[in-house]
């Protein structure tokens, strides 16, 4: 009798997490409510995946919460556990083509592109992750650290934007007076 109450308690249980909470498996909730409380990360900040959760935006990079992520290439050898949450940090594999408009992305490439390319890694690192593939471009954090960088990440995103744009800009300008002045040496 004992195991029949705690099955109708549970079922019932069941079914109130799920109409309330509909986006998540039950097997997951508990992780959700534990990186909500701990780090003060709303719920619709965030989303399941196969071994953790995304943070929703990013422009093209990745912010997800696991425990005991790995780097290809790792700097520190920092050793994650496994009981722990972290925060990891990639470019979505595409690395400065995240930051591509409407031009070619041959174009983000140079010295003056090179340049804002690393100040937008340096600015990364300055959220102090534990460890980083500086090959990869992937970063480890501390939750809250990673949770502030992700905060920012708009600002951030928007100005390296800006600056790959006005590369971009000189670029075309500097190609088209090259084009203008050949055509002119032609008449």
């Amino acid at each position: 009798m004992e195991d029949l109450e705690l099955a109708r308690e549970t079922l019932k249980n069941i079914k109130y997490l799920k109409s309330k909470y509909p986006r998540w498996r039950i097997e997951e909730l508990a992780d959700i409510f534990e990186i909500s409380e701990m780090y003060d990360i709303p719920l619709k900040e965030f989303y399941s995946y196969s071994h953790g959760y995304f943070l929703n935006g990013g422009h093209g990079f990745g912010f997800k919460i696991l425990k005991k992520p790995l780097l290809t290439n790792s700097e520190t050898h920092y050793e994650p556990s496994d009981s722990v949450w972290h925060m990891r940090v990639d470019n979505g594999g595409c690395g400065r083509l995240n930051f591509c408009g409407s031009y070619d992305s041959h174009l983000l490439y140079g010295d003056k592109t090179n340049d804002v390319w690393e100040r937008f890694n340096d600015t990364i690192l300055a959220y102090h992750p534990y460890d980083y593939d500086r090959l990869n471009k992937e970063y480890i954090f501390s939750v809250q650290n990673g949770y502030e960088l992700y905060k920012d990440f708009d600002e951030i995103y928007t100005s390296t934007k800006t600056e790959f744009e006005e590369c971009i800009k000189e670029y075309r300008v500097r190609e088209l007076e090259e084009k203008l002045a050949k055509l002119k040496g032609e008449q």
